[in-house]
């Protein structure tokens, strides 16, 4: 009962956000404050969990660590939802997926962003 209820807010803060942001349809001022956050992100809090979790990124161990997510802006609140998540090919939610969700949950929205949603990709991926 508790998962459909957080479902049910998670779909009405959706419905009630003005718009939903991508990467091609964010303002000036919008894309550049992404960038910001997400170069900040990936130096401080994605770095570190990698070190932590001895991960070392190649096309035939791990090609990926990615996150596909909605960054939901409302005022002063900024909510993460996980739409999918990927770590060196494993989708199950293991101890590894938490902490990376806890990691994306550091991510804050500045007011350019109030009453969006941002549907995003986020992490590292390589081309192999």
């Amino acid at each position: 009962m508790r998962g459909i209820v957080y479902i049910l807010f998670i779909f009405q803060s959706l419905l009630s956000a003005q718009d939903t942001l991508h990467y091609g349809n964010m303002t000036p001022q919008q894309d550049a404050a992404w960038k910001k956050i997400e170069f900040e992100w990936k130096q401080n809090q994605f770095s570190s969990y990698i070190e932590r979790h001895k991960i070392k990124l190649n096309c035939s161990n791990c090609p990926s660590i990615m996150a596909h997510l909605f960054i939901i802006k409302e005022n002063s609140e900024t909510r993460i939802k996980v739409i999918n998540l990927k770590i060196c090919g494993e989708t199950k939610m293991n101890k590894r997926g938490k902490e990376f969700v806890a990691i994306l949950k550091k991510i804050k929205l500045p007011e350019a962003f109030n009453n969006c949603v941002l549907k995003i990709h986020i992490g590292s991926a390589l081309k192999c």
